[in-house]
């Protein structure tokens, strides 16, 4: 096995590192670590349902999976109806059904997430099957689905079945509760041990039932059935169970939380990557009354992550101040204009990001973009300007001591490895794309002859000093830090970007999940769209990026939104 590692013919699949708990992760990365240092000559792919910032995947090329296309959505449906028929029994044409069911499809375009994968097209497919109509949430989809589901193999209950003595909103509310004891523990749980699985069915039977029955179901015999009956709680070990899928647990999750008003537990999660998926479920099966406290609350908590650190509440406060400046440069008619700004800026400030030469904004509903697209959802001669400032910055941040003398002392094979035995791509290349996007500066900034003049000395400034070095990386290693003081103090001078905020990597690290949260916020307030009053949804969605704590205080304890 070690040979064909370092020969490079192994191509090594890991799944599922977003279901790693908190505690094991650091033991699990380093494991990966171990692998790939040695063996960088194979191929490896990791793959998972959140995005997680993995600290080994910095040289990985970062992927998403693509969704059904129509013609595989298609494909599946036709298959589907066809199978569940014949399975069935149905004498009507699938061929028919399957039509009328793509035909409808084609004229609900909000639908269109709910077939993105194979999931939840089974649960819509299911669903028309039985209601000859599509359900208008997403949760409802799960919940339609997961009802039909226990309608149809409830049938084939005989009376010996231990299940036979539940109703089917009984069997809901047993996984509701079984899928909340361990989701709902310090770190949540996909796996747990059959005993406990046990313990909590005998709890719900002695809430529900008579204790005094001497014909109450066996745990065990619930838990197999629950198994060969229903597929959604299996057995995966000796004295092991799981959901046959995490989606179902969130789902009962979810669904538990709201039925017992137990949903603001969900604020203590909210930068919690497990947890993101059962706030989506929750934001969008609360109640009109429901809705307007927790999102309020959601705002605060996200907000108070930042407050108690002034150099993070001076950057969040500059991002909206040069959006509000920057705004009346930007053409066009989109929602919200001000916060995609600042969402711009704000990633901009982190990070060099790509940015995307098809920018159009055709969403209806307001979307907050996600952090690594947050430079292709506006644009405008102002951003495109600032843009090439911020990558010509950020190609002039330096490695830290340990890191270069690690790559001076690491070598495979004549050149000096990465974090992995990669070539350095920044020793080659950062050089060569810095020089490119100083033209491509003096290229912008032509019908200015105050900033032409400035570049054309940049210019002349580097071609001097490249004379003083034999090989240009170099000259890059030794110059790098003046350029970066240089254009920092430019953009500082000339446009008022701040550039020069020194944040330790626990402040990026807090930037960064407060970005997230936001996005998600945002996800939230669109699952939540028939619940929350217009005026509402409104505020929220102005006031994203946008700490309110300071101002409630202000305004004497009134609503935050006045």
């Amino acid at each position: 096995t070690r040979r064909l590692f370092v020969e490079g013919h192994i191509f090594l699949i890991l799944d599922g590192l977003d279901e790693v708990s908190e505690g094991m992760r650091a033991s699990v990365n380093q494991h990966i670590r171990d692998i790939l240092q040695p063996y960088h000559q194979s191929r490896y792919a990791f793959s998972c349902r959140l995005p997680l910032e993995l600290p080994f995947a910095n040289h990985f090329q970062r992927t998403i999976i693509a969704p059904f296309n129509a013609k595989q959505r298609a494909a599946y449906v036709r298959c589907w109806f066809s199978g569940a028929f014949i399975k069935n029994g149905h004498t009507h044409d699938n061929d028919d059904v399957a039509q009328r069911f793509l035909e409808r499809l084609s004229r609900h375009v909000n639908l269109g997430e709910l077939t993105r994968t194979p999931i939840l097209l089974d649960l819509l497919c299911m669903v028309f099957r039985d209601h000859n109509m599509f359900p208008p949430t997403r949760t409802d989809v799960y919940d339609w689905g997961l009802r039909s589901l226990l309608n149809d193999r409830a049938r084939r209950l005989r009376d010996g079945h231990a299940l036979k003595q539940l109703s089917i909103d009984d069997t809901r509310s047993l996984l509701q509760k079984i899928a909340a004891k361990f989701f709902l523990l310090p770190q949540p749980q996909s796996l747990f041990k059959q005993g406990e699985v046990e313990d909590e069915i005998r709890v719900y039977l002695g809430d529900r039932f008579d204790t005094a029955d001497n014909h109450l179901p066996e745990t065990r015999r619930i838990i197999e059935d629950l198994e060969l009956t229903y597929g959604l709680l299996i057995q995966q070990a000796a004295n092991f169970c799981s959901f046959s899928h995490l989606t179902f647990q969130e789902f009962f999750t979810a669904q538990y939380l709201v039925n017992t008003d137990q949903h603001a537990l969900v604020h203590d999660h909210i930068f919690n990557a497990q947890w993101r998926f059962v706030i989506e479920l929750v934001a969008e099966l609360l109640s009109a009354n429901q809705a307007e406290s927790f999102f309020q609350s959601y705002k605060q908590v996200i907000d108070n992550s930042i407050n108690s650190n002034d150099k993070l509440r001076r950057f969040v406060r500059w991002v909206d101040e040069t959006a509000d400046r920057v705004v009346s440069t930007i053409r066009g008619k989109m929602p919200h204009k001000s916060v995609l700004i600042r969402a711009w800026y704000y990633a901009f400030s982190l990070e060099n990001l790509f940015v995307s030469q098809n920018v159009g904004y055709v969403s209806t509903r307001f979307e907050f973009p996600d952090f690594d697209y947050a430079a292709s959802t506006i644009t405008g001669q102002t951003l495109e300007l600032h843009s090439l400032f911020y990558q010509a910055y950020h190609m002039t941040e330096t490695t830290s001591p340990q890191r270069e003398a690690r790559l001076k002392t690491e070598k495979y094979n004549g050149q000096y490895s990465q974090e992995f035995g990669f070539a350095p791509a920044e020793a080659k290349n950062n050089y060569q794309r810095f020089t490119q996007i100083v033209d491509s500066i003096y290229m912008a900034v032509r019908d200015n002859p105050g900033l032409e003049n400035r570049i054309t000395a940049w210019k002349d400034t580097i071609r001097i000093q490249r004379q003083n070095y034999r090989l240009p990386q170099d000259w890059w290693q030794n110059e790098r830090q003046g350029w970066r003081n240089k254009i920092s103090g430019f953009m500082e001078s000339i446009f008022g970007l701040q550039c020069r905020w020194n944040f330790s990597d626990q402040e990026k690290a807090q930037l960064r999940a407060y970005y997230d949260a936001t996005k998600l916020l945002s996800i939230c307030m669109n699952r939540a769209f028939h619940s929350l009053p217009p005026s509402l949804y409104e505020a929220l969605a102005e006031e994203l990026l946008r700490p309110m704590v300071e101002q409630v205080h202000e305004v004497d304890d009134r609503d935050w939104r006045g």
